[in-house]
């Protein structure tokens, strides 16, 4: 092939820069369509040599992104293995959580089960509190003296003043409703408070509470005193759960009772239900609506 003069490189400049304006020459020959051919076919080998460069560098970006995309994936996919793992490493510490809890509580309630409160009980100035609560068993509750239970620990709780007060007019108070008053026991009314109570044995307890029911509207110096069992405060919260409810119980035809110290029983249509939660309630009040 024979070489190119200026003005063809130029026009090979050119054309790998973009299209070029041709003058049609005044004579067509042979040998300057040969020279066209040539400048052509030189313009693409330029430009294909071009495109394989492009070629080259296209290929590995596309594999760096593609390393890179993987590389993404597993870090996801890592990340989503230990969210999941975290979920079931929390689901089991909240389970551990509530048994723990249950468990204290239940210590709670078995260490307080020897355990009363009086509330509205009164003070007597200058009588002490055990000779008071002696009184109040054979003169309320009907006690003979040589039955009252014997006294391990007794004491009246620190109080704040409260114009409550618990007179016989009033009607018989619901006793499930343990909850109200053991909340309401630091609360002191003009000379009366709540007295706590200790004793050696459950049976010596269940003599008071057997006493206490059978004559619960008994009037002792002036007023009425309730004796109810002392419970842990979780328990308190769940039996006040449990009686909030207890319309709503009722007003669907069904039976309400509440045992202590906190298992609610309900009895719909023939059918009977233990709950030991109040959540569990709600969601049979919920679902029969």
């Amino acid at each position: 092939m024979r070489e190119m003069n200026l003005w063809e490189h130029r026009e090979v400049g050119e054309n790998i820069l973009g299209p070029l304006e041709f003058e049609k020459p005044t004579v067509i020959t042979l040998e300057a369509i040969w020279d066209l051919m040539a400048t052509m076919a030189c313009t693409l080998k330029i430009q294909f040599q071009q495109l394989g460069k492009f070629e080259s560098k296209l290929d590995s970006v596309d594999k760096e992104y593609s390393q890179k995309i993987q590389d993404h994936t597993n870090s996801i996919q890592d990340l989503t293995i230990k969210v999941n793992q975290t979920q079931s490493l929390n689901s089991s510490l909240m389970k551990d959580c509530i048994t723990s809890q249950r468990r204290l509580e239940s210590v709670e309630n078995y260490l307080c089960c020897l355990n009363v409160r009086l509330v509205n009980f009164p003070k007597v100035m200058g009588e002490p509190v055990l000779v008071t609560f002696k009184r109040f068993a054979m003169e309320s509750l009907k006690m003979e003296a040589e039955k009252v239970p014997p006294v391990k620990k007794l004491f009246f709780l620190m109080s704040r003043r409260s114009s409550l007060q618990i007179t016989s007019g009033e009607e018989r108070d619901d006793l499930n409703n343990l909850t109200q008053y053991l909340e309401n026991s630091e609360m002191e009314v003009t000379e009366r408070a709540t007295l706590f109570v200790q004793f050696f044995t459950e049976v010596e307890k269940g003599l008071l509470m057997k006493a206490f029911f059978q004559n619960i509207n008994n009037v002792f110096m002036g007023g009425v005193v309730r004796v109810y069992p002392d419970l842990s405060r979780p328990t308190q919260q769940r039996r006040k759960l449990f009686i909030a409810m207890r319309s709503e119980v009722l007003a669907k035809g069904a039976s309400f009772l509440l045992r202590f110290p906190c298992r609610c029983i309900v009895k719909p249509a023939g059918n009977v239900y233990v709950f030991f939660m109040p959540d569990q309630l709600r969601q049979l009040l919920v679902g029969g609506s």
